[in-house]
């Protein structure tokens, strides 16, 4: 088992949940294991939705700690998107003819920090998830395309990241630690079925203060 820690920084975050509606998408209050998973495989290259096999060795393989260091707080975007936009319509969107949009609605943290604690089996290659952070295939977000990391992803320089901690007063944060269900507090579902449906199962969470300089 090896250890990965992943430094989660942007102006924009946004973990979906369970969702309202379509129409309103909410976001957690920190990342969720699928999003994670999500991370690991756009570094990677390999496709969330479409190769199920190596999202379920990733999934089988890994185990997420997520400590927050800075919450942030929620914002609320409005969208509207038009509907039945024949071909001869698509150059002029303000076509009186076509039928009204939709509203949607989007949550999204701003100014969030939070560290991911990646505990890796040997089943699995740490070096080739190692090399894909450093050097992504494809590029990662953090919910949604307009959520971009606004630093290095992987933390490599431990002693350097102490110090940004510290610097920042950063001693302390909320763990949510991935348990058996046995034991959890409450049970989140962000668990990815790698079926082939889309779905999702139940993980479950405990919640607790830490004194963060523990786990590095």
């Amino acid at each position: 088992m090896k250890k990965v820690i992943m430094f989660l920084d942007s102006p924009l975050q946004s973990w979906g949940g369970e969702s309202v509606s379509y129409s309103y998408r909410t976001t957690e209050n920190r990342p969720t294991f699928s999003a994670i998973i999500g991370i690991l495989c756009s570094c990677i290259g390999i496709s969330f939705r479409k190769d199920n096999e190596k999202v379920k060795e990733l999934r089988d393989n890994i185990k997420i700690n997520v400590i927050s260091l800075q919450k942030g707080s929620l914002l609320k975007e409005f969208q509207s998107c038009g509907t039945n936009i024949k071909a001869k319509d698509k150059k002029d969107w303000f076509n009186k003819d076509r039928e009204s949009g939709k509203i949607y609605t989007k949550e999204y943290l701003q100014d969030a920090k939070f560290i991911a604690i990646l505990q890796i089996s040997d089943c699995l290659d740490v070096d080739m998830i190692i090399k894909a952070l450093k050097s992504p295939k494809w590029m990662p977000f953090f919910g949604r395309f307009c959520c971009m990391p606004a630093t290095p992803i992987l933390v490599e320089n431990l002693d350097y990241f102490k110090k940004y901690l510290s610097d920042r007063q950063y001693f302390k944060g909320k763990m949510y630690q991935h348990v058996e269900n046995i034991d959890a507090e409450y049970m989140v579902m962000d668990y990815p079925n790698c079926d082939g449906t889309n779905g999702f199962s139940a993980r479950g969470i405990k919640e607790s203060m830490v004194e963060i300089s523990k786990y590095f």
